[in-house]
């Protein structure tokens, strides 16, 4: 029975590397399941066109240190930021400036021109100020603008905004930092609410469902794996244990052991 084991061994052990080679393999393929080319490519467009945003001192009177990026001389220039109605090309120091557009230059003959609507930002590097007309059919994002996380940001001011939670269904509170924010950042309670509560539609909500399904799926099918692979294993110790039972039953009763005991047999008569 031993050497019968020892040869089913090797068996069950490529068995169940097998089967953990397949867990490892499923359980990668749903943590890669969240493509972020699309969203690099896009991320890169908007700095692009924030870089080559005018620099706009606002129309309050104070006079805060800033840094913009000046795309035609490809370098970063300190000004004077009055506090209000500033745009994104807005920067606290001139590393941030430089770590955020080094390199951008002025739009080609076939590109789009940037926009040069940064006087009415309500705030300096914040997202604008939304307008419910703002995004008539299908421009509007409901995940861009409502379901993304709050982000504060690297840099260090402190003005109060509000972003809207898709999972409890309503705005809340957070402080921006200044720079490198998301469009989910609203001034104040009443255009969040107003711009994503109840607007949650099927496009918006497809994404969720179908990683879920994709989830279930994945689950399933590992799960008929190691059912298919356990029952081969137990296949494969009964059909060795049968083996080893006939065996057994061979040795000890052989032809000589019966012809011996009938030869004692016809003696005794």
């Amino acid at each position: 029975m031993r050497q019968q084991l020892l040869r089913g061994a090797p068996l069950s052990s490529a068995l169940l590397a097998l089967l953990g080679a397949l867990l490892l393999a499923g359980a990668a393929w749903g943590l890669d399941d969240h493509p972020a080319s699309a969203s690099g490519a896009k991320e890169q467009a908007g700095l692009q066109d924030l870089c080559r945003s005018p620099k706009v001192v606002g129309r309050c009177r104070a006079s805060i240190p800033r840094w913009w990026y000046n795309v035609t001389a490809q370098a970063c220039h300190s000004f004077l930021y009055g506090g209000c109605g500033g745009n994104y090309n807005n920067f606290l120091t001139r590393k941030d400036c430089l770590k955020a557009c080094n390199g951008v230059k002025e739009n080609s003959a076939n590109e789009a021109p940037a926009r040069r609507d940064g006087a009415h930002e309500p705030s300096p590097s914040a997202p604008r100020k939304q307008n419910p007309e703002e995004f008539p059919g299908n421009d509007f994002d409901y995940e861009e603008y409502c379901t993304a996380k709050a982000v504060t940001g690297p840099c260090r001011a402190a003005f109060p905004r509000w972003y809207f939670d898709s999972e409890k269904n309503t705005c809340v509170h957070f402080i921006y930092g200044g720079c490198r924010g998301n469009k989910n950042s609203y001034m104040n309670l009443e255009d969040c609410m107003r711009k994503c509560f109840g607007k949650r539609t099927h496009k918006a909500s497809h994404p969720a469902m179908s990683h879920s399904t994709k989830a279930v799926a994945l689950a399933v099918l590992l799960a008929v794996m190691a059912a298919v692979l356990l029952g081969a294993m137990v296949i494969i110790f009964i059909k060795i244990a049968r083996k080893h039972r006939a065996s057994a039953f061979n040795t000890v009763w052989s032809p000589i052991d019966d012809k011996e005991y009938l030869v004692k047999s016809a003696y005794t008569l």
